[in-house]
């Protein structure tokens, strides 16, 4: 199938159409501030350059270990709404992840506000068992967020901001803490569907990374501030 037919075209020049003078000037400024960053991990020797970490981190992919459980809880539904964790599921509306005594609480939102309570689900306190397909898949995806431009430039930033630890370091610890938020989000995704959550398929896992993806996306980078 010809992806034009899917509306790439028309999506191609509404981005086209917003491109002026201001986006080089943030462009320029993003690659100051990334040099910044580089000066000062190399000054504290700190600094891996960015095609040794991508190379080493695909040939030995770090998997989430116990250490990386449980993982952060989301926020309060009452404290931060546009801070939940969003995903869907095959409802009129949205759902999220809250933080509750009890676990998670999975909430169905409203488009009026607010939001209903479907459950509240534990989520799990140590790795959940994958079948081989859902291992390689979730494996998949951290290469193709290793991959992205993205990714180097906010653990770059969670570098100049720790007191210790080198570029990568820093990457294949957080790759492990994400791959594990991926496998928690799916587990409790699964248990929402009358699963245990012990065992997880590949349509569990592809359910986690629905369910978190969005989330990294969100995260400050040095193109955005420093």
């Amino acid at each position: 199938m010809d992806v034009r037919s899917e509306g790439l075209d028309d999506e191609i020049a509404s981005v086209r159409a917003r491109i002026g003078p201001g986006v080089g000037r943030r462009l320029a400024a993003a690659q100051v501030r990334g040099r910044r960053v580089e000066r000062r991990l190399r000054s504290e020797g700190r600094w891996v350059e960015e095609d040794e970490v991508v190379r080493d981190l695909r040939d030995h992919l770090p998997s989430p270990g116990d250490a990386n459980f449980p993982v952060e809880d989301p926020p309060e539904a009452s404290d931060q709404w546009e801070s939940l964790p969003l995903f869907f599921d095959g409802r009129s509306g949205p759902l999220a992840f809250a933080r509750d005594l009890g676990g998670w609480e999975v909430l169905e939102l409203s488009p009026h506000g607010g939001g209903e309570a479907l459950s509240v689900i534990p989520p799990p306190d140590r790795p959940p068992a994958l079948s081989p397909g859902a291992d390689s898949l979730l494996a998949d995806y951290l290469r193709y967020v290793l991959d992205r431009d993205q990714f180097l430039a906010s653990v770059e930033l969670e570098a100049v901001e720790g007191e210790s630890g080198d570029v990568a370091e820093w990457a294949r610890s957080e790759l492990a803490a994400l791959g594990a938020v991926v496998l928690a989000r799916g587990s409790v995704r699964a248990k929402l569907h009358g699963g245990d959550g012990v065992m997880l398929s590949e349509r569990d896992v592809i359910a986690g990374i629905r369910a978190t993806d969005m989330d990294w996306l969100d995260r400050p980078t040095w193109g955005d501030r420093l």
